[in-house]
């Protein structure tokens, strides 16, 4: 496992993120030269899945593994859009854009049926604080968890910034989500959870 992931040593790779399937092999996602990669560990070699993930400048991987051990990655493209795709064995395939507006940062779980969950923040309708939402995968169309296309924010204050989700998925599919929201003098942590 100590080999390089990298697809050309001379490039600068960062931003990566881990998962493991059912028999502890490592899935490695990361950013090299503006591209999202994806590899995962055979037990003997690590081997790429498919070609790069964007299509344009992407950034910040984050890959979470279904039940069927098939990994889903998500990213920022254009340093804007949240973008979700999952590998079906032998391709990439697309899962939409989650939101269009400027993300300042998000998280990736899934969910019951293999369904991923995406936490993000982004500016609000002011345009000034950022907000927090979540939204699942209903097979066609990003939706709130409700199941509507409006997705209310989950801020305790949408005056203030809510930012750096944390997510996870209880064993009956439910995600909680955690992140950081100022108030007057300082920063707290807060959860939900549906």
């Amino acid at each position: 496992l100590s080999r390089a992931v990298d697809i050309r040593l001379v490039n600068d790779a960062f931003s990566s993120s881990l998962a493991r399937k059912s028999n502890d092999r490592p899935v490695v996602a990361w950013q090299e030269v503006g591209n999202i990669y994806v590899k995962e560990w055979t037990g003997s070699a690590w081997t790429r899945l498919g070609s790069k993930l964007n299509t344009n400048g992407g950034s910040f991987p984050v890959v979470a593994m279904r039940n069927d051990d098939k990994p889903v990655v998500a990213w920022t493209e254009n340093s804007s859009q949240v973008q979700v795709k999952f590998w079906n064995g032998s391709s990439w395939q697309s899962q939409g854009i989650v939101s269009d507006f400027l993300i300042q940062s998000f998280a990736l779980a899934i969910g019951s049926s293999n369904t991923p969950i995406v936490a993000y923040s982004t500016f609000g309708n002011d345009g000034e604080a950022t907000n927090l939402y979540v939204k699942r995968w209903n097979g066609t169309a990003w939706v709130g968890m409700n199941g509507s296309s409006t997705v209310t924010p989950l801020d305790i204050d949408l005056s203030r910034d809510a930012q750096v989700p944390a997510l996870t998925v209880d064993s009956s599919g439910k995600p909680a989500v955690a992140w950081a929201e100022f108030n007057a003098f300082s920063q707290s942590i807060f959860v939900k959870r549906w």
